[in-house]
């Protein structure tokens, strides 16, 4: 059955290429990639042939590279081999086995025309350490010597067979498996040999595990090369569905299985097509052991190479293959479907990885329990399928070839959906024109766009005439959006259906496919695709299959005139029944034109209407613009701006002040220097660095706010009143192109950048390595040798030369972009090049790039790394000028502008940050007013979002009064229930939703009794509180006091940290001067106590020193003294992150004061207070109790204070008399909180506890 085969015809003038070029560079590269990966998308095929036609070799190699491994499929061939680990595996096998002297082998060797390498075979087998054997060697009509080079041998095992007519390898190998006498058939073909233990290792093998059928590795000999490789991969079912990685020649296989023949009909791939089948019936092991000699030569008679391996006929047969594989792979999968209550599943077909997470976003808003069953060529280990899975532990993944890309896999199934009474259908959509996302949103959006709509959607399917609904802007006549070859395509697949009557109807069909269906409305048409086995397929640019298949689906509807749609608009989504024939008839070509229209982009202003007018601020001054990276970055934006029809102004700072008549677009480049913008105008704001300098309220003074960074911008999200999206830095392709000529470097260790009168950690490293390194940059004469000193700056003109030249090119980050996930710039400048680069540790360069850029955190990891040579800088550099290139972010950028200034189309944005996800984790805090206590910030939200986790957890932070079981994981905060029954509610939705539930806490509520004032408000939280607690998985607490005290939930211990994006102000660490000491005491509105009990010795310090003490929060009672200030926070304010930007702002205090009084209570409570005067370079003082000793005494970070008036006086007094001892433990506070107490710190205690559950 042949219905979803991809017969490859490739263009002519591939052909004149091959004539004219070479003919055998191509020939071998397209060997090699139908051998390794024929699952590779038309586009690359396109490119691939665009490369032949321009006959650029190296052009060829980079294609054929990303064909072969765009799905990350691995090579199993081996250039080395670890022999070492082989005498290990084979010692451990003949230890105490039994003996296998008395088992049987029949060896089956085909034959045809070998007389003069027959000797070599038989002498391998005769050398063989075990001797019970046959050897069945089956002459498929030779004319040479054969049978008189058998007759020499003499050998009694040996029995001949000769066929007076030739019927090929697999006829030969049959009539010899008829012929099988013995318990266990082994192949060994008559131009390979096998090494003299072999039989005896793979019997004991075999009975050693208990198996049926095994194989081993082989040696692949050049003789033309003089080289040798080695073939060996563990067995996986799924893998092996995708290429075959076991040789005929080092597999066996118990007689039992004798019957199963090999398949006449075909002349290649006939042992993997038969050790698929033997897969499905009994377990596979491969044993770790090189047994065969293989003869890899190309000699044009062997059997393997007889045919050209990338051939139309090659090709179908392999997608036969391995459909029919994947078909009994999944038989009994698809069974177990069937049983499954939930009555809606959703079809996911997954090729481009990258897209997931928008999809996975958008089916939260399904609001109904659904199966998903996810349909994918990508290998069984991709991490994206662990992550579908971790979203959706009972998601199906089946592992389909993609042919007919996801219309194929999807009617496949079709016999499981029948079971259902909806399919939403869905697939990653690509296309690499600007306008692609957008018509991946259209489609996506038209069914998921929100779970209102979702609801809707399922409500319309009340009406039985309804049939799928999709995406108005979708749904197409197929007559006005049908190519003639589609046409004829969709003919033949109808000619023998009775829906074939109704091509002369008017009907409808959603182009791209995806929609929601009954899937009963797909009986007919999957039943004639699956089982007619005439249909064959041609590819072409045009008129594929799938376009032919989608249109079909659409007219089965056509064979009921009552049949309705439901059409969902893309702007109010609002769902209009619509008759089936009732589609749009404008040609795609129109639809996609004017969405690229209603974007800003693509389109010459004359046909785009009103263009935008951007003025572009940055922070340069004009007289040193060329020393300013800032500027060459504006250039670069600007130039792509103008090529999309915009008119462009840059306004250096000395310009700030200058407006333009007819300015729509104001664009402020953020460096260090703050810009005022005017309301007149659209506004927006770019920050590319220094984000610890930006203020939240900065920020809101913009229409719209891009963040260069993936975290930082999702962090944003709840805290800033604007809309902020990520915007990763970008690079000049046209100045950075892998075609600039390489520049000599001496030494070819490069790092380019001033020193900023900081020793840079990277070059610290280099020379510290002894690596020999060349720098280039203002300051290094005080920390660098002359000799390594090359010069004080490099041209931009000459830099992408320089960057190509090098061997290696050094990058680190400020501080303040690690913290925040920003990507350097630089990174994109070096890879879009083509040059190499080792840079600092930063999670994002791995979550935005991959794992292709080599980071070190060292001076050994360094050297190491530089000693590696270079990978995959061609993929990596074609990454980067795809995807990260200024022309990227101009068509992002006036797409924006489109949509704020209310053009026509108005795209419904996916999620602000899309990346991959381990865990979706949900906070329930306790919310009395706008916004959450702050230990739901500083112990969830500021780790769980912080850039460690980006990558692996999406958090929310949800009040309790709004909570419902949902995610992966619930962390329940504090008293966030008000009453046990809500808890007991909250529980239940956990267990039946399968959502993991963690209890957080900082208190010790258990001490909130009688006695307490405020007993009776607490006592129906505390006891939801225990219920939560007593009900979770694990416990979190803050201290090792609240552990003993709780310690029959065994909680763990998880200290509060700071977060340095809130606190850390990186270009502002005060020194003190000589004047009166700034003091400070911040706290919560319950501190009364503590102040009355230190109020006296502040009194006593007053009347000897000089200084003033500002009060925060604290109390609501303080007295009035010349020395003492009251500070109310703002109250816009509210929420805990921007409290804590104010507090940084009110300028540097030297000392901050936390007494507090030594109670049972507060004993349980952690050293917040000391990270936070500490993160402010403010030297704690605080009172000598539990909660405060073991840091203090441990790190020297701050001084004790007997809760006493001399206690308080004295610790003081020491610092106010001692201006270097206050220094001193302001640094150590400081550097304290920053090493070891950061929201990194926390998170990678919270990580171990969240993915261990």
């Amino acid at each position: 059955m042949n219905f979803l085969n991809h017969k490859i015809t490739f263009p002519s003038f591939v052909a004149r290429t091959v004539k004219q070029f070479n003919r055998k560079v191509i020939s071998r590269l397209l060997y090699s990639l139908s051998k390794n990966d024929i699952l590779f998308s038309q586009r690359r095929r396109d490119r691939f042939y665009s490369s032949a036609q321009k006959r650029d070799p190296k052009r060829i190699g980079i294609e054929a590279n990303r064909l072969k491994f765009c799905h990350g499929v691995q090579n199993p061939v081996h250039e080395n081999w670890d022999f070492e680990e082989e005498k290990k595996f084979l010692s451990r096998l003949r230890k105490g086995g039994p003996s296998v002297a008395d088992m049987t082998v029949s060896v089956i060797m085909p034959t045809y025309n070998r007389a003069q390498l027959l000797p070599a075979a038989i002498g391998s087998l005769l050398r063989q350490s075990h001797a019970n054997w046959e050897l069945i060697i089956v002459d498929d009509g030779s004319d040479d010597n054969t049978a008189e080079i058998v007759d020499v041998v003499g050998d009694k095992r040996i029995r001949f067979f000769k066929k007076t007519e030739r019927g090929g390898v697999s006829a030969a190998r049959n009539t010899g498996l008829a012929q099988v006498r013995n318990e266990w058939v082994f192949f060994l073909d008559s131009d390979n040999a096998w090494r003299s233990g072999y039989l005896e290792t793979m019997l004991r093998f075999l009975i050693t595990h208990d198996l049926q059928a095994a194989y081993c590795g082989i040696a692949l000999i050049d003789k033309e090369e003089s080289s040798t490789r080695y073939l060996y991969e563990s067995f996986s079912l799924t893998s092996c569905i995708r290429r075959n990685t076991i040789d005929l020649n080092a597999f066996c296989m118990h007689r039992n299985f004798a019957h199963f023949k090999f398949d006449e009909s075909i002349r290649r791939l006939v042992d993997w097509d038969l050790i698929l089948r033997l897969a499905s019936k009994t377990p596979i092991l491969g044993a770790p052991y090189i047994g065969v000699d293989y003869s890899n030569d190309s000699r044009i008679d062997r059997i393997t190479n007889s045919e050209y391996a990338h051939s139309s006929d090659y090709r179908n047969l392999v997608c036969d293959i391995q459909l029919e594989a994947t078909r009994r792979l999944y038989k009994g999968r698809n069974e177990a479907i069937k049983h499954q209550r939930r009555r809606i599943a959703v079809v996911f077909h997954v090729y481009y990885a990258e897209y997931v997470d928008e999809f996975l976003y958008q089916l939260k808003n399904i609001p109904k329990p659904f199966d998903l069953i996810v349909t994918t060529p990508l290998q069984e280990d991709n991490p994206v399928i662990a992550q579908i899975k971790s979203w959706h532990p009972d998601a199906v993944v089946l592992l389909y070839p993609n042919l007919g890309r996801d219309i194929g896999p999807f009617l496949d199934i079709i016999p499981t959906l029948l079971n259902y009474d909806l399919v939403c259908k869905l697939h990653t959509k690509r296309n690499v024109d600007p306008w692609g996302s957008a018509w991946r949103d259209i489609m996506k959006d038209g069914v998921l766009a929100s779970e209102e709509l979702v609801r809707s959607i399922l409500s319309s399917f009340d009406d039985p005439s309804v049939q799928a609904v999709g995406s108005k802007e979708t749904y197409k006549m197929w007559k006005a959006a049908t190519s003639g070859q589609t046409e004829r395509s969709l003919r033949d697949l109808i000619s023998d259906l009775s829906i074939s009557e109704n091509l002369s109807q008017p009907w409808g069909y959603f182009a791209g496919s995806m929609f929601w269906i009954r899937p009963s409305l797909l009986a007919e048409i999957s039943a004639y695709l699956f089982e007619t086995p005439v249909y064959q397929v041609h590819t072409t640019n045009d008129g594929q299959v799938e376009h032919a298949l989608e249109r079909a689906i659409g007219l089965s509807m056509a064979s009921d005139p009552a049949s309705k749609v439901g059409l969902v608009d893309p702007e109010s989504h609002e769902i209009e029944i619509a008759p089936f024939a009732k589609g749009s008839k404008e040609p795609m070509h129109e639809t996609l034109d004017r969405i690229a229209e209603g974007m800003g982009i693509l389109l010459p202003v004359e046909q785009r209407g009103e263009a935008a007018q951007i003025s572009i601020k940055i922070p340069a001054p004009k007289q040193q613009k060329q020393q300013w990276g800032d500027y060459h970055y504006a250039e670069a934006l600007a130039k792509s701006c103008r090529q999309l029809g915009c008119e462009v102004a840059i306004d250096f700072l000395e310009e700030w002040g200058n407006k333009r008549t007819g300015d729509s677009v104001l664009l402020c480049i953020r460096g260090l220097s703050r810009f005022e913008p005017s309301s007149d105008q659209l506004n927006i704001l770019w920050v590319i660095s220094h984000p610890d300098q930006v203020s939240f309220e900065e920020m809101e003074q913009y229409d719209l706010v891009y963040v260069a960074s993936l975290s930082y911008a999702n962090f944003l999200q709840p805290i800033v009143q604007t809309t902020v999206k990520p915007l990763l830095q970008a690079t000049d392709t046209d100045r950075f192109s892998q075609s600039v000529k390489a520049a000599p470097n001496d030494p070819n260790i490069l790092f380019v950048g001033n020193s900023r009168n900081e020793y840079r950690p990277i070059v610290r490293w280099a020379v510290e390595a002894d690596v020999d390194v060349g720098v280039y940059g203002t300051l290094w004469d005080q920390f660098l040798p002359a000799h390594m000193i090359k010069g004080e700056n490099i041209s931009n003109a000459e830099l992408p030369s320089f960057y190509k030249g090098a061997a290696v090119v050094l990058n680190d980050h400020w501080q303040s972009m690690r913290e925040f996930g920003f990507v350097s710039n630089r990174i994109f400048d070096v890879l879009a090049c083509g040059g190499r680069l080792i840079s600092d540790e930063v999670p994002a360069v791995s979550y935005t790039l991959g794992s292709g850029i080599q980071q070190v955190t060292g001076p050994d990891e360094l050297k190491e790394a530089v000693s590696k040579s270079a990978t995959n800088t061609n993929e990596l550099s074609e990454l980067v000028r795809n995807d990260y290139s200024f022309d990227k972010r101009a068509q992002v950028i006036l797409g924006d502008v489109s949509t704020l200034r209310q053009h026509s189309y108005v795209r419904n944005p996916a999620p602000a940050v899309l990346r991959k996800r381990a865990l979706r984790v949900n906070g329930i805090v306790r919310q009395d007013g706008t916004y959450p206590q702050s230990s739901a910030f500083i112990r969830l939200y500021c780790p769980l979002t912080s850039e460690s986790a980006f990558e692996e957890v999406e958090f929310s932070l949800i009040p309790a009064r709004e909570a419902e079981a949902s995610g992966d994981v619930a962390i329940v905060q504090r008293t966030a229930f008000d009453t046990e029954k809500q808890a007991d509610e909250f529980i239940r939705s956990c267990k039946s939703s399968g959502t993991r539930l963690i209890m957080d806490n900082d208190d010790d509520f258990r001490l909130i009794d009688e006695r307490h004032a405020e007993f009776e408000f607490y006592k129906p939280k505390i006891a939801a509180f225990e219920t939560v607690m007593n009900a979770a998985e694990r416990v979190w607490v803050s201290t090792d006091v609240l552990a003993q005290r709780y310690a029959e939930v065994n909680p763990t211990v998880l200290e509060n940290c700071i977060d340095p994006r809130l606190w850390r102000n990186y270009r502002s660490e005060f020194a003190l001067g000589s004047g009166p000491l700034r003091l400070v005491y911040a706290g919560t509105r319950t501190h009364d106590s503590d102040f009355a009990m230190i109020f006296s010795a502040l009194e006593t310090l007053a009347s000897r020193y000089d200084f003033s003490l500002t009060l925060i929060g604290v109390t609501s009672n303080a007295p009035k003294r010349p020395w003492l200030k009251v500070v109310a926070p703002d109250s816009s304010q509210g929420s805990y992150p921007r409290f804590v930007r104010w507090l940084r702002e009110l300028g540097q205090f030297a000392i901050g004061l936390a007494p507090l009084e030594d109670s049972a209570f507060n004993s349980a409570k952690s050293d917040l207070k000391v990270l936070d005067y500490g993160a402010l370079g403010i030297a704690p003082v605080v009172s000598k109790v539990v909660s405060y000793r073991s840091t203090i005494e441990t790190h020297e970070c701050g001084i004790l204070a007997e809760n006493t008036q001399v206690g308080w006086v004295a610790a003081l007094s020491g610092l106010f008399d001692d201006r270097t001892k206050l220094n001193t433990i302001r640094d150590a506070a400081r550097t304290y909180c920053y090493n070891e107490r950061t929201v990194k710190r926390l998170y990678e205690k919270q990580r171990n506890s969240l993915f261990d559950l």
